[in-house]
């Protein structure tokens, strides 16, 4: 069933991101918390 975009609230933000895509890479690790996380300038 495909979803009515109309309904979503707004109040709120998902990002789904592999690492590298839209953050700095953490060599060898995951990002764990916000102060490690950079985001990507375009």
């Amino acid at each position: 069933m495909p979803i009515n975009l109309k309904n979503i609230n707004k109040d709120w933000t998902l990002f789904l991101d592999r690492d590298g895509v839209i953050n700095h890479e953490k060599h060898k690790d995951y990002i764990h918390t916000w102060d490690e996380f950079i985001f990507m300038k375009v």
